[in-house]
Parts: structure tokens; C-alpha cells; sequence
């Protein structure tokens, strides 16, 4: 944040420089904004931030697919959840995004240009990533108050796992499971189907599919839901992979914007210097739009 000394100085009845016309009828949150701190400040040369991604979603660094066999990298490659793993590997330029981020007005979930606004929207998820958006929305049939009855269900389905093996990967807080499974614990539980093919010459299928399975839990985990402690992913999530093969039916695309867009409004903030979600869409959508409406 600038320093005082370097801040306009405003009569007690005067708006912040910047106000929009109508006195922030629309955005309302303009003063928490960190485009109003640059407004607001003598030389903008003093108003630098350069956000930085919150954790790391690159998949390739946590759980590469070259450490399965040949079948789960096809039932992994084939869904429609591939495209948002690519994409979490593209390195990013932190300039870029702090530029754009600091248009970017939450209540509009748009940033505000000279030329105009711009948005993103779900179709650009689809034509960038390849994530489908016509079809069902992830949150229809969505249990959130989900019962551990119905978790241990679910990962015995998925895994084959008993409920002392589920409680195993599960977060702790306060002495107490959380609804959370730890990413390290899963990985460590699933991964290294190549190593088991190279010594056994076989995999079994429950555990082709326990492991892709668990490979897209991680994906949610790291790549579509991430916490901004990049640890752990929310149980409830597992209803989104029962029944596999039904996985492919929801608007991955449309979740990936919605959640960049909530990202996005917090990453805007005067008092925030991180940012999370799909920045790799966020970087191609902007620098594109920008330059085809702004020339």
C-alpha cells in the first residue's frame, strides 16, 4: 500500500478520485478497490502490485501422469477434465494479470476498459480450454450438507477403500475429521500404477480405476476448486465422480469461470496480492479481447 504522504489530498466531503458518475450505486466496493488506491495516489508509479498465484496448480509438479500405465492415462486423456490439467501447466506473466486484475470490478464480475467492458464468460472456456458448457451444471443435484455415511459409500464405491482407509487420507482439524482429504494422502494412496505394471506385468482393474478416479479428485483439488492452502480438496466433491463414466456431464467450463470470476473479485481488493483460479484462461481471454475491441 502507498504511504500516506504519497495519497491525494481530499476535503472530508470530497469522493475518492475515480468514483464512478453515478457515486457507486453499481460499485458500491470501489473503495476497497485496488484501483482506487492508484487513482488515489500522487504518482501511480508509487501504486505497483504484481499479484502471484496463491498456490501451485501445475500438475506436471505434483502428480504426473507418466507415473501411471498406459489405461489410466487413457481413461484420464479421454475425459473432459484434460484440457483444465494442460492448462494449470502454461506458465503465466505476472504483469499481464496484475494489469487486468486491477480493472477487474466484482460486482459486475467485468473489467472496465476506455473502449468499454469485458467479461469472461463461459464459452470462453470452451473455445480456449476445450471444457464443455452445454451441458448439466455441476450443482444440479449437488448434496453440500453431504453425511459421512454417504462419503464412506461413495469411496468404497470409487476406491474400495473401508472406512478406516478413507478416515486415513482425511484431514484432521482440532482432533476432529474434516470433511477434506489431504492431497498428499491421496496421491500417496493411488499413484504408481506404472511401477506396479512394470513389476507385475498387470494392473488390476479396480485399481486402474480407483486411480483415475483419484487422479480427478486431485484435479478438482488443484486445478477447478483450489484452496488457497493447496492441500487438501473438499470430500464432497467425490459426488461430482460417481458414477465415472457420468463425469463428463457437467459444465466443467462453466465452473472454471465462475470460480476464476470469485477469485478475481477477492485478487481486485487494495489489500490483496494473490490471486487463484484458471490464469492461464484469464491471460488469453484479456490480452486477446483487449487487443481486438482496444485497437
Amino acid at each position: 500500500m502507498p504511504s500516506a504522504h504519497l495519497k491525494v489530498k481530499l476535503r472530508p466531503v470530497e469522493a475518492k478520485k475515480g468514483t464512478p458518475k453515478d457515486g457507486g450505486n453499481v460499485l458500491f466496493g470501489y473503495k476497497d478497490y485496488w484501483a482506487c488506491e492508484i487513482q488515489n495516489t500522487i504518482d501511480h508509479k508509487h501504486a505497483i502490485r504484481l499479484l502471484r498465484r496463491q498456490t501451485s496448480c501445475s500438475m506436471n509438479k505434483t502428480w504426473s501422469l507418466d507415473e501411471e500405465c498406459e489405461e489410466v492415462q487413457v481413461i484420464v486423456k479421454k475425459s473432459r477434465l484434460w484440457p483444465a490439467v494442460e492448462s494449470s501447466n502454461i506458465a503465466y506473466d505476472r504483469v499481464t494479470v496484475s494489469a487486468f486484475g486491477e480493472r477487474f470490478y466484482g460486482e459486475t464480475y467485468t473489467m472496465l476498459f476506455p473502449f468499454g467492458e469485458i467479461a469472461i464468460t463461459p464459452d470462453d472456456s470452451h473455445q480456449i480450454l476445450g471444457l464443455e458448457v452445454a451441458v448439466k451444471a455441476v450443482g444440479d443435484g449437488f448434496d453440500s450438507k453431504i453425511s459421512w455415511e454417504k462419503i464412506f459409500g461413495l469411496t468404497r464405491d470409487l476406491f474400495g477403500w473401508n472406512q478406516v482407509q478413507t478416515e486415513s487420507v482425511l484431514e484432521v482439524k482440532d482432533g476432529h475429521l474434516a470433511k477434506k482429504f489431504n492431497l498428499r494422502k491421496l496421491k500417496a494412496a493411488l499413484f504408481g500404477t506404472k511401477k506396479i505394471f512394470d513389476e507385475e506385468g498387470r494392473v488390476d482393474l479396480v485399481r486402474i480405476n480407483a486411480t483415475a478416479t483419484g487422479y480427478f479428485l486431485y484435479v478438482l483439488g488443484k486445478c477447478i476448486f483450489p484452496e488457497s492452502s493447496g492441500s487438501s480438496v473438499d470430500a464432497r466433491y467425490v459426488q461430482l465422480l460417481y458414477p465415472l463414466n457420468e463425469m463428463h456431464e457437467y459444465s466443467w467450463g462453466t465452473v472454471v469461470v465462475t470460480f476464476l470470476n470469485n477469485e478475481l473479485t477477492k485478487a481486485s481488493r487494495a489489500l490483496t496480492a494473490q490471486v487463484n483460479g484458471n490464469i492461464c484462461l484469464f491471460q488469453v481471454i484479456l490480452s486477446c479481447k483487449s487487443f481486438i475491441f482496444g485497437k
